[in-house]
C-alpha cells in the first residue's frame, strides 16, 4: 500500500499489516547502516557518509509511513486525520493506538465508502512481510559472516602494519582499543596497543583522521601473543581500517 497516500480508509488489519511491514523496513534500514557505518568505516568514509544518510531517510520513510496510515486509518472510524500527530505523543500515543486497532468503521462516511476486506489481500501483505523479514535475515547473516570473517584473518593471517580496532568487554562495559600490528612469526603476533580506551568508533576515527597514529608515542610498548592464546569468544566486534 502506498504509505504517501493520504485519502481513503484502511481498516484495522490493513494497518495492522502495513504498521508491521514499515517495522520490518526500517529494522532492515537500520542494520544495514549501522554495518556501513560501524563495521565499514575504516574501509572507506563513503560507506559512513552513506549509512548515514540511509538512516536518516529511512527514518523518515517510517514517520510518513505511520503518519499516512494512523491518518487513514482515523478516516475509516469518522475522525480527523489529522489526529495521527497524537501518535507520536509519549503515553498519549498508548491510547490512540488503542483507538487505531479496536475501533471498527462502518459504512460510509465523509472520507469514502466502507472498506471490504478479502483473504487474497491477507495473503498479499504476509508474502510481502515475510520477504522483508527474510530479506532482513540473510543481511544480517551476511554481516556476521564478514566480521568473522575479519576475526578469522586477524586471527590467522595478520600482516604487517594492519591497523585494528578490537571491540572488548573490560569490567562490564564495552569499549574499543586500536592495535597496530608491527611483526607476524609462525607462533607469535607482535602488537602496539594504542595508548588510549574508547567508548565508540567515532572517537577513534577523529583520532585516526587527526593524528600520526604510527607515532610511537601514540601507542604503549609492544606486547608480544602467542596466536593460540588469542580466545576469539572475547572480541565483540573487530574493525580493519585500510
Amino acid at each position: 500500500m502506498n504509505p504517501f497516500k493520504t485519502k481513503g480508509r484502511i481498516t484495522i488489519k490493513e494497518y495492522a499489516w502495513n504498521i508491521a511491514i514499515s517495522i520490518a523496513i526500517l529494522t532492515g534500514v537500520v542494520k544495514i547502516s549501522n554495518f556501513m557505518i560501524d563495521d565499514l568505516q575504516g574501509v572507506s568514509s563513503f560507506y559512513e557518509s552513506f549509512g548515514s544518510v540511509l538512516l536518516i531517510v529511512g527514518v523518515i520513510f517510517f514517520l510518513i509511513s505511520v503518519a499516512s496510515y494512523s491518518g487513514r486509518r482515523l478516516q475509516d472510524i469518522g475522525k480527523s486525520p489529522s489526529g495521527f500527530v497524537t501518535i507520536f505523543i509519549p503515553l498519549y500515543n498508548l491510547y490512540m493506538i488503542m483507538i487505531l486497532f479496536s475501533q471498527v468503521g462502518f459504512g460510509n462516511n465523509m472520507y469514502g465508502p466502507e472498506v471490504t476486506r478479502n483473504e487474497v489481500k491477507d495473503k498479499v501483505y504476509l508474502l510481502r512481510l515475510i520477504s522483508i523479514i527474510l530479506m532482513v535475515t540473510i543481511c544480517d547473516q551476511g554481516f556476521q559472516s564478514y566480521n568473522e570473517k575479519l576475526l578469522q584473518n586477524f586471527l590467522n593471517a595478520p600482516e604487517k602494519n594492519d591497523l585494528y580496532v578490537i571491540k572488548t568487554d573490560l569490567d562490564g562495559q564495552y569499549k574499543y582499543q586500536l592495535y597496530n600490528i608491527t611483526n607476524v612469526s609462525d607462533n607469535q603476533i607482535n602488537f602496539a596497543v594504542a595508548n588510549y580506551v574508547y567508548i565508540s568508533t567515532s572517537e577513534i576515527k577523529k583520532d585516526i583522521e587527526s593524528k600520526e597514529i604510527k607515532a610511537s608515542e601514540y601507542f604503549i610498548e609492544n606486547i608480544t601473543v602467542d596466536r593460540e592464546s588469542l580466545n576469539p569468544q572475547k572480541i565483540e566486534k573487530i574493525i580493519r581500517y585500510y
